[in-house]
């Protein structure tokens, strides 16, 4: 499914929500606060809130939602989820590191049982 993202230029762009491996809010003090959208080998960032985001995407797509390490929202495509392992040599207050099909990795502030649990719940 195609999805319209507006990007902080105010212009838009057209993604396959299905191949999208996270979003989330921005970490301060980035200026202008947006949402980053991870479409690898592809980042974006988009003026829209997360929420107006979210409810744009699949419902069908599996994602989840967690905290990252800042205390911040993000939302994982849990079918492109590789992985959910223990962190090392992390954030502090990161209890888990999910790592991506493609590449890359989220830290998160939920154990890895729960962050498990949360991606195979998700839908």
């Amino acid at each position: 499914m195609l999805v319209k993202i507006r990007l902080l230029d105010g212009s838009d762009a057209v993604i396959q929500s299905e191949l999208v491996t996270r979003f989330r809010e921005s970490h301060p003090p980035t200026v202008p606060p947006s949402v980053v959208i991870d479409f690898p080998p592809r980042r974006y960032a988009s003026s829209e809130p997360l929420e107006t985001l979210f409810a744009r995407f699949d419902p069908h797509l599996d994602l989840a939602r967690l905290t990252t390490p800042a205390g911040t929202t993000v939302i994982v495509n849990a079918d492109l989820v590789s992985s959910v392992i223990p962190p090392t040599n992390h954030h502090p207050d990161a209890r888990a590191v999910i790592t991506f099909l493609e590449g890359g990795d989220q830290q998160v502030r939920e154990t890895v049982a729960e962050a498990a649990a949360a991606l195979g719940a998700a839908d």
